[in-house]
């Protein structure tokens, strides 16, 4: 693919294409890189024409929310305070918002997943998605890190949200300098719990490194926008150089979802 191809044709291989609508939920820690997952998911979906509900549960770091302002058209909605009950009116709400317009859902939490119990609790997520049209997607992230795994590990075996559709993303951006991705990942991999969660129905994928995510974030720029090359806050663009990476970026992930066959389950 060369630099003559869009960046809506690099965010999307399947512009034009019909799919129902999906209602993803990450999951796991906040800080492991899973608001950068979903805006790439929601940046795709949009450059193929397909329309993103956008909920923000996120107030300290509130990621989604810089990228897609509230009040804006497309922008993010957001709960009135971290308090579960307007948490919990938060997901209500963007659901609702995202049936009546026949849109996808992607909704971060920022590793509030205490809101995902409590909904476990009292409905259940998955047949309350299909019954509304929607595709279930679970997208837990993690680092190379136990305790983040082990995060996820609970979460899952608690039966809170198991739909068909589930990706473990092990994201590399997380690992340590002088590390390969090989190696940081080991330990992780070896474990016999890895491998159980697979079998249950988990998809383990690799989120590879963006080496200058930091410079993007710092510039408040989606990814598409980075790729782009569109202004952000300091006033310029990013240079070609970086916004090359980003590019690389892209299309090493649609790499990815290519081969772990799991094009279709996107939004």
């Amino acid at each position: 693919m060369d630099g003559a191809v869009s960046a809506e044709t690099m965010m999307s291989t399947a512009i034009g294409v019909e799919k129902w609508p999906v209602m993803g939920i990450r999951l796991g820690r906040g800080r492991t890189g899973g608001s950068t997952f979903v805006d790439m998911l929601i940046q795709r979906a949009r450059a193929a024409g397909r329309k993103v509900v956008i909920a923000d549960g996120d107030l300290r770091n509130s990621t989604l929310s810089g990228l897609y302002p509230p009040g804006t058209a497309g922008g993010t909605l957001q709960p009135q305070s971290d308090d579960l009950v307007d948490m919990k009116d938060l997901f209500t709400t963007a659901l609702a918002k995202a049936v009546a317009e026949t849109a996808s859902l992607l909704v971060d939490f920022g590793g509030g997943d205490r809101v995902m119990v409590e909904y476990g609790r009292e409905l259940s997520l998955v047949e309350m998605a299909e019954g509304l049209g929607l595709v279930p997607l679970a997208i837990y992230v993690t680092g190379p890190e136990m305790d983040d795994f082990d995060h996820i590990l609970s979460l899952w075996r608690s039966g809170v949200f198991r739909p068909a559709h589930s990706l473990l993303v092990l994201n590399e951006h997380l690992i340590p300098n002088g590390r390969s991705p090989e190696g940081a990942f080991r330990s992780l991999v070896a474990r016999p719990e890895f491998s159980q969660l697979g079998e249950e129905g988990l998809k383990p994928i690799i989120m590879p490194r963006l080496p200058c995510m930091s410079d993007v974030r710092d510039a408040g720029l989606s990814v598409a926008d980075a790729m782009k090359g569109k202004v952000g806050n300091k006033g310029v663009p990013l240079d070609p150089v970086r916004q090359f990476m980003v590019k690389t970026w892209l299309k090493r992930l649609e790499t990815v979802f290519a081969e772990e066959q799991v094009l279709e389950w996107l939004p």
